[in-house]
This record gives structure tokens, C-alpha cells and sequence, in this order.
């Protein structure tokens, strides 16, 4: 019998349509580098790529969630022991793939080996939950000094499937952050897409990884720690936020044109019910009665319908 109930059950769940918090396809999110090896690093040594990610990628996450899609926020190393660090991790639930870049050691892909790169085992564990698209969290520098004019940031994509949602992020970063009033100055140099196919055996290969199993992907760039305009930004901590909310915003947006989550048809209305009466005429109101005594000279000489009964039919 239990066999036959679970037969059953998985039966109807097979054949049932995906509605609103049904979405099996998460969204992966990935911090870039490995606490030991930070990335970038602004000059005065007060913000750090692996560091500030690891504090605000949760905000991506938020972002994501909230318009009803999962989300896994991914690092490549072990988690980090060393506290706030430790915190921040524990709090976003990062799943940690134990697997650093050490010694700038790049990987095959498990499902491409033909394709090799630093980072691999993010693009891998992507494909193995069949993610609907990956963003690698990232800042960017041009030098080690600081400097006050600053490049043309970029979002760099996989070149056959992330195009759009790296515009996405980018339409959102330039109506939310860029050059906007209290927002990141940015010398009116927007951001640039720019589609890589990189060679299989530079450091970035996890991004033809991607694009052979069709997942969008895009490397965020588009801040950087050495520009005093975007330190200054990024230092306030609601700033930072605003900064990953509005990434996630340009994800959100690319998910709903591409990925829109069904809605379940409302419910059908109850059906209206139909009553039959059977009325009959009322016997006059004659002077002194108690219809009388109440309504006074309002009081109708009868009534023009009564109800014996009333049932539906």
C-alpha cells in the first residue's frame, strides 16, 4: 500500500505546473578570490575584493529571493576562520567548495575538461545545480596608487548567452548608482559589456564552461578600489548595499524576461446560488395593532409580501 501512495504521489507532483515559490533552478552567486588571497586591494588597505563581498553579497542574495527565485551565495576556498570574516560567512550560508587557487593553480572543468581556469570549481558546482545564471562578485583596479578620474567600468560575459544579463545589470547600475544624485561618481563613463571567449588555458576558462552548458554568466567589474570616488561610495556601509541590491535588481530584471515564475490561476468563483420564495399576501393592518401603535400613520394599510419559505434550489 505505501508503495502504491508514493507512486501516486510522485505521479501527481510530476504532471503538477511550477507556480510562484516553486522555482527548482537556484541562482548562483560567487565571491570572488579566497580570504587568503584577498584580489584587489584599495591603497590604504581598508577595503579588499574577497573582504567586501563576503559582507554584502548577502544583499545580492536578498535581492534575488525576495522577487521569489533561489539563491546560493558559492566561494572557491574554505571558509574563513578569522573574525568578521567568519561571520559574514556564516550568515550569508556560503557554501564553501574547500578548493582555494593556491600558488595561482588552475583547474580543469569536471564536465569540460577541455577548458581550464582559476575559480573552475564554482563554474562546475554551477552546472551541477543547473543554475539559471551565475554573477562573479569582483572589484576591479587599474594600480596600486590612488587616482581620481576613473576607467570605464566593466561587466565582462560569457560570449554566447550572458550579453543580456550583463545589460541588465548594467541598465540598473546606471539608472540606480552611476554618476546619480548621492550615488557612485563615475565621470558620466558608464560601463562597458564586454562578451570574452577566453582561450581554455587562461585563468577565466570557467567562462566558456558556462557558455557550453548554455548558463548566463557575468563577471562584475565595475568598481574600483584604487578610484577615490568609488572608495568614498562603497566605504558607507548603505552605500554597499545600494551597490549589491542594485546588482541584484539587474538580475531580478533578466530573470523575469527570461525566467518569468507562473502565477497559479485564481481559484473558480463559487457558484452563485439561486432561492426560491414562496410569498403570500399579508392580512391588512387594522387600526389599534401593534404595526399601528409603532408606524403611526406611515404604516401601510398591508403587506405586500410575506415569506413562508425560502430554500435553495
Amino acid at each position: 500500500m505505501s508503495r502504491i501512495f508514493h507512486f501516486l504521489c510522485v505521479a501527481f507532483l510530476s504532471i503538477m505546473p511550477v507556480y510562484a515559490g516553486a522555482v527548482s533552478r537556484p541562482v548562483v552567486i560567487d565571491i570572488g578570490h579566497q580570504y587568503t588571497a584577498s584580489g584587489a586591494e584599495s591603497p590604504d588597505g581598508k577595503i579588499n575584493e574577497y573582504a567586501f563581498w563576503a559582507q554584502y553579497a548577502i544583499e545580492v542574495r536578498r535581492e534575488v529571493e525576495a522577487a521569489g527565485y533561489p539563491c546560493i551565495i558559492t566561494n572557491r576556498s574554505e571558509a574563513p576562520t578569522k573574525e568578521p570574516l567568519a561571520t559574514y560567512n556564516k550568515e550569508s550560508g556560503v557554501v564553501h567548495l574547500n578548493k582555494p587557487d593556491k600558488d595561482a593553480k588552475r583547474y580543469p572543468s569536471t564536465h569540460h575538461p577541455e577548458h581550464i581556469g582559476a575559480g573552475m570549481i564554482s563554474a562546475d558546482y554551477a552546472i551541477d545545480k543547473n543554475a539559471l545564471c551565475v554573477v562573479f562578485l569582483h572589484l576591479n583596479s587599474v594600480g596600486s596608487k590612488w587616482s581620481v578620474t576613473p576607467p570605464t567600468g566593466l561587466i565582462i560575459c560569457n560570449k554566447n548567452h550572458g550579453n543580456a544579463l550583463a545589460e541588465s545589470v548594467c541598465e540598473a547600475m546606471r539608472a540606480d548608482i552611476l554618476d546619480q544624485k548621492g550615488g557612485m561618481p563615475n565621470a558620466k563613463k558608464g560601463i562597458k559589456v564586454l562578451p570574452r571567449h577566453i582561450g581554455s588555458q587562461s585563468g577565466a576558462g570557467w567562462m566558456n564552461t558556462l557558455d557550453e552548458e548554455k548558463i548566463p554568466a557575468i563577471i562584475f567589474e565595475a568598481v574600483y578600489v584604487n578610484n577615490r570616488g568609488h572608495i568614498d561610495f562603497i566605504s558607507k556601509d548603505a552605500n554597499a548595499r545600494k551597490l549589491a541590491r542594485t546588482i541584484g535588481k539587474g538580475v531580478v530584471n533578466w530573470l523575469k524576461a527570461n525566467h518569468p515564475i507562473k502565477v497559479a490561476p485564481p481559484a473558480p468563483a463559487e457558484p452563485v446560488r439561486n432561492y426560491t420564495l414562496d410569498v403570500y399576501p399579508q392580512a391588512p393592518v387594522t387600526p389599534g395593532s401593534y404595526l399601528q401603535e409603532i408606524m403611526g400613520e406611515r404604516a401601510p394599510s398591508y403587506l405586500q409580501l410575506g415569506i413562508r419559505h425560502c430554500s435553495p434550489e
